[in-house]
């Protein structure tokens, strides 16, 4: 590889913009790992600028654990309240360091980077035992393990979260979080397919904006996502993170805890005093007062006439503006409605789940081969109107369907797995497609809410699915128990926000 790894591409991923004495060592560290890596000959590839990137996580890894910064400490301590143990998938030593370096951390992040950034952009499932990554992490564990009486502790990041560190101000803590969900080692892999996302969808939705129109807009869709997208390996919200790294003794953990954001939506300006501005949701029943300071011009403000547009995150009692904000006149929503509130919904989901278990035999969970089936099942049965059916157009190419009636969301309903589920009910179960596919039930985003696919665990129906596939070896028992012992994690960091939806 002709470029290392540089001074400003390792201030990418830390906080601050200036080098402190500690970075040239660590840089030195990420190039030593890269070079190990290179000359390691291991049978998977993955392109060179992930290499490189993955090389520095684990450096900074190592400068986590030798400057007790401790978001590894976070991880591995919140994992095993989870889960009874330290890591996923990976036996443990047997005594685990938990302020050392450990063998199985080095495997772990290297899997989890790896899937993250060269897996989830090909669609790829990179195996945790993969060949060639146990000999790569001790090599790497090796290296480390001779540096880690000498090196230095990075003061900085020490200090970020330590109990002297007191964000009185929200807008400076803001700046930490922006990099903490971005690039700190452990959240950035999780993360960058979301801002890639979040970056498309301003180029589509603003094909003819100027660039910095473009940096605004994404802007304001970036302070929705760090403060409500779920991120690294947990899929934690970023106060969680932040209350598990701090503990219940920091000063700032209940301030923490009861941070809460409101994604940008439309509220119409209901009231105004000299100080504060109470602001009613168009579309949801909530009412916010914020500080009149909070916003520019508010001598234009109009109650009952004018609209804010704009995302606010709660911080120590008070709310602020998170994003951007945007006016508009009330007469622009005219066609906007407001969604039931909660009671209502879940009235309904209750009394729609209970038609589907007296027409079902008493059961909540049935099978139909094709979409036929299940439209004269709701017409027929359920009493559903024909014109209902018009919203399943889009499932006309589909083979088979899954519906299961929840309590809490109702019916919820699922495509072209049929095959993938032993039930006594399922007729299309293929035992040999659940070995090829059963696995990425727990993986693919929206093909599967996590209320039905908790249900096929709890009653063993996806029993075939296997994280490694590779029959010549005698693996695919191993990967059944992977998948067995590790189920809740995998759907944790695969499905993301879905697993919380």
């Amino acid at each position: 590889m002709e470029k290392k790894i540089n001074l400003n591409e390792w201030l990418e991923i830390h906080p601050y913009g200036k080098t402190v004495a500690s970075d040239k060592y660590y840089v030195e560290i990420a190039n030593n790992i890269l070079s190990i890596w290179e000359t390691s000959k291991v049978p998977f590839t993955i392109p060179e600028n992930l290499m490189k990137r993955i090389s520095m996580y684990v450096a900074a890894y190592f400068e986590d654990v030798i400057s007790d910064f401790g978001l590894w400490k976070t991880f591995i301590f919140k994992h095993k309240f989870l889960y009874g143990k330290w890591l996923p998938f990976y036996t443990q030593e047997e005594e685990y360091f938990e302020d050392e370096i450990n063998l199985s951390d080095i495997k772990f992040i290297l899997w989890y980077s790896i899937q993250e950034l060269a897996g989830k952009a090909t669609h790829k499932i990179f195996p945790p035992f993969m060949k060639g990554l146990d000999i790569l992490s001790e090599y790497i564990y090796k290296y480390l393990d001779t540096q880690f009486e000498k090196a230095p502790i990075n003061e900085s990041i020490e200090k970020l979260f330590g109990k002297e560190s007191i964000c009185d101000n929200f807008y400076e803590l803001k700046n930490i979080l922006n990099w903490f969900f971005c690039h700190s080692y452990l959240m950035e892999p999780s993360t960058q397919a979301k801002i890639m996302q979040n970056q498309h969808f301003v180029n589509e939705q603003l094909k003819n904006a100027t660039p910095e129109q473009k940096n605004m807009f994404m802007y304001g869709i970036m302070q929705d996502t760090i403060f409500t997208y779920p991120c690294g390996p947990l899929a934690l919200k970023i106060n969680d993170w932040l209350c598990a790294m701090v503990g219940k003794e920091h000063p700032n953990f209940d301030n923490y805890r009861t941070m809460e954001a409101k994604a940008t939506l439309h509220w119409l300006v209901q009231n105004m005093t000299e100080n504060t501005i109470v602001l009613s949701c168009i579309t949801k029943n909530e009412t916010l007062e914020v500080e009149r300071n909070m916003f520019k011009d508010t001598d234009k403000y109009q109650p009952g006439k004018t609209v804010v547009t704009s995302g606010f995150v709660k911080y120590k009692g008070k709310w602020y503006i998170s994003g951007i904000v945007s006016i508009n006149d009330i007469s622009v929503y005219s066609n906007v409605r407001k969604e039931p509130d909660q009671a209502q919904i879940e009235a309904i989901h209750r009394n729609v789940r209970d038609r589907f278990v007296q027409e079902n035999n008493g059961k909540e969970i049935a099978f139909f081969g094709n979409l036929t089936e299940l439209k004269e099942f709701l017409t027929k049965k359920m009493g559903w109107p024909e014109e209902a059916n018009q919203q399943f157009k889009n499932l006309e190419k589909n083979r088979n369907f899954v519906v299961y009636a929840s309590e809490d969301k109702g019916l919820m309903i699922s495509a072209d797995i049929a095959e993938l589920l032993k039930h006594e009910d399922n007729p299309m179960y293929n035992a040999e497609e659940a070995k090829q596919k059963a696995f990425f039930v727990f993986v693919n985003k929206g093909q599967c809410p996590i209320d039905m696919l908790e249900y096929f665990v709890d009653n063993d129906m996806l029993q075939d699915a296997s994280l490694i596939t590779d029959y010549e070896n005698n693996n695919y028992e191993k990967g059944q128990e992977l998948v067995k012992e590790n189920y809740d994690f995998i759907a944790r960091m695969f499905l993301n926000e879905y697993y919380w939806n």
